[in-house]
């Protein structure tokens, strides 16, 4: 019951963004939970030691450190700039947005690298091969939301 308590706690926490009475952030609040779990018994010192993947952690640095320079050199002005130039009107820009942060998500979801990573001995997903099928997942989920909002617009709902 306790490791329920302690999960939906963290978990809320995680999901708001910050606790404004205490002055957690997102990575605070799931180090807190951490603890909390050690400290309530839940876990074994050794066994929440033994979840933590140096692998993991170092590519996520990594994707950090790549993610400031990146936002520092204004890649990212750069690229919103260059997406709205080759944009005609509020429909191209949903596709062109939704497009380029799915088909750019691998190197900017740090959820996807977690999930690469740990699908990386049981299977073989490639940069290109994740492209090819990301892209189609994309279009799809793209293609429905446009879909969507043209109904809500045409039922007078937006």
């Amino acid at each position: 019951m306790a490791a329920l308590a302690i999960f939906a706690l963290t978990y809320l926490a995680v999901a708001a963004g910050r606790v404004p009475f205490l002055s957690v952030d997102r990575p605070a609040a799931a180090l807190l939970g951490a603890v909390l779990m050690v400290a309530a018994g839940v876990l074994a010192p050794a066994e929440a030691g033994a979840a933590v993947n140096g692998d993991t952690l170092g590519l996520l640095l990594g994707m950090m450190i790549l993610s400031a320079y990146l936002g520092a050199a204004g890649f990212f002005g750069w690229a919103s700039a260059l997406v709205l130039r080759s944009v005609s009107g509020p429909r191209t820009l949903l596709w062109a947005i939704v497009f380029t942060a799915g088909v750019l998500t691998v190197i900017g979801s740090v959820a996807n690298v977690i999930v690469l990573e740990l699908a990386g001995s049981r299977a073989s997903v490639g940069f290109w091969k994740f492209m090819r099928i990301g892209a189609a997942v994309t279009t799809l989920s793209l293609a429905a939301a446009v879909a969507l909002l043209l109904a809500e617009h045409a039922l007078g709902w937006v």
